[in-house]
């Protein structure tokens, strides 16, 4: 069993118990799902396309995330793991009430707010957040990207470790310096829901664009695809993204072939 080296918050360590917890079945996934505030954080659960429930906590410009996530006897028993890929095992106790509490040593953390489908209105605004993104990556144009994200953006990539705005700054950086035209994007929304004063999107992304590859002096055409959920929010400026999760089913083409498997 590890800690978290600099804890976002105190949390009790999981102790051993008589049977295992298990996954939450998906009316429980449903029943607990939504985005979560504290005097000093926030936390957010979502059921994944697999309907596993999971999400992460925010706090002091930190991110980490909570998967897997079981339950047993109204207690969700949580893995954490930090941006420098610590990890500890928490206790989450389900508090009873008309909307749902963890209690979290000393904090409680109350639902504010859970998913709904978006309208027509805020499905148009997004789209529209989208053809900024993409026309600052079709332009190479870093400050443009990165106007489009709020500062405390971050990810969750493929491996669960949590990828704070900082570190995602320096990549898209990077890849904007070295892909060339012509370049191409697209974010397919596949599915819009709101969540208070966030959207959240799952979007298929296509990304083509002029690329060197290993020591080729010739450019190659790479191509790829993935799927993503990305959570927008609110602002004066309109809607900036505020986090990605859920990346899965990648693909990668050169040149016309297949590269990834």
């Amino acid at each position: 069993m590890t800690s978290m080296s600099t804890p976002l918050f105190a949390l009790p360590f999981l102790l051993g118990c008589a049977s295992p917890p298990s996954s939450p079945p998906p009316a429980q996934v449903d029943a607990v799902a939504g985005w979560y505030t504290s005097a000093e954080s926030e936390l957010e659960l979502h059921r994944g396309p697999e309907g596993a429930l999971r999400g992460y906590v925010r706090a002091g410009g930190r991110v980490a995330a909570l998967a897997p996530i079981a339950s047993r006897e109204g207690t969700l028993h949580v893995t954490a793991t930090q941006e420098d890929g610590t990890r500890a095992e928490l206790d989450l106790p389900v508090l009873p009430g008309p909307a749902p509490m963890l209690k979290v040593e000393g904090l409680t953390y109350r639902r504010i707010a859970c998913e709904a489908p978006a309208d027509a209105t805020t499905r148009r605004e997004v789209e529209a957040a989208y053809a900024k993104l993409a026309l600052a990556v079709e332009t190479r144009d870093f400050a443009a990207f990165q106007a489009v994200r709020v500062p405390e953006f971050a990810t969750i990539p493929p491996d669960g470790t949590p990828s704070p705005g900082s570190r995602m700054a320096d990549r898209a950086r990077g890849l904007l310096e070295r892909i060339q035209p012509p370049i191409t994007t697209r974010n397919d929304i596949l599915e819009l829901t709101v969540r208070g004063d966030h959207a959240i999107a799952t979007v298929r992304q296509t990304f083509s664009r002029m690329q060197r590859v290993q020591d080729d002096p010739e450019p190659h055409v790479i191509r790829t695809e993935v799927t993503q959920r990305e959570t927008w929010t609110r602002t004066p400026e309109g809607w900036k993204l505020l986090f990605v999760d859920e990346v899965r089913d990648h693909v990668t083409f050169d040149n016309g072939k297949r590269i990834d498997r």
